[in-house]
């Protein structure tokens, strides 16, 4: 769920876009069927043996900052200041014009497009397939043949924002998850469909309320993702 659009029933959901940096390597022999991801590295290998880097748990992550990070700057400055050393700022001028020109920061016309090309850190990755090639060493010599910068909706907390409550009768918000989407997709469907039908799910699904930024304080995790 974007926050361009709750803010059109009047949520504020705070979701900051953060740019993970991977790279693909060209096909080597089948090494692992696990997905790795350790301090400085992680990795899956595909069917077709192209092995897919990335920086690992509590990686440096990219952020292009605009106008619209002054809607939930009390959330994130604690988290920004914790992990500091994890997180790369750029100023993102072409959508502070925009913005500007909206005299809005969060309308639906201000929705973000997929162009240009989310920015990739390559040393940052390159750096974690040499640690990857430490532990595996039949990966030394892999030459990678792609990069890409991959966004992720993270939260102030890391935690999901799950919530059919929150908004008008009717509106299902699951958004916030940091990374984790494949994983929870399957129970996440599950969720969406109880609480667009029925309005209610049996999950325990309390500690991921929207309210939960407005209630009290809010916890930091332990890394920034």
């Amino acid at each position: 769920m974007d926050p361009h659009l709750t803010r059109t029933v009047g949520l504020k959901v705070p979701i900051m876009p953060v740019i993970m940096s991977e790279l693909e390597t060209e096909p080597v022999e089948p090494l692992f069927t696990q997905t790795i991801r350790a301090f400085g590295f992680g990795a899956r290998q595909r069917p077709c043996g192209r092995v897919v880097v990335s920086a690992g748990l509590n990686a440096k992550v990219t952020h292009d900052v605009t106008l619209a990070d002054l809607n939930g700057l009390r959330l994130w400055l604690p988290r920004a200041l914790s992990f500091r050393k994890n997180l790369k700022l750029h100023l993102d001028t072409r959508r502070v014009l925009q913005q500007i020109r909206h005299r809005s920061t969060l309308s639906t016309g201000l929705v973000p497009d997929i162009s240009p090309e989310p920015w990739v850190d390559r040393p940052l990755v390159d750096a974690s397939l040499a640690r990857l090639s430490n532990v595996i060493p039949e990966l030394r010599g892999a030459r990678a043949e792609r990069y890409w910068g991959g966004l992720v909706d993270m939260t102030p907390d890391g935690l999901p924002v799950i919530d059919g409550k929150a908004g008008p009768t009717g509106l299902t918000i699951i958004t916030g998850l940091s990374g984790h989407g494949f994983t929870l997709g399957p129970v996440l469907g599950e969720i969406a469909t109880d609480l667009s039908l029925e309005g209610r799910t049996n999950r325990p699904i309390d500690d991921f309320a929207l309210a939960r930024f407005t209630e009290g304080s809010v916890a930091r995790p332990e890394m920034m993702i």
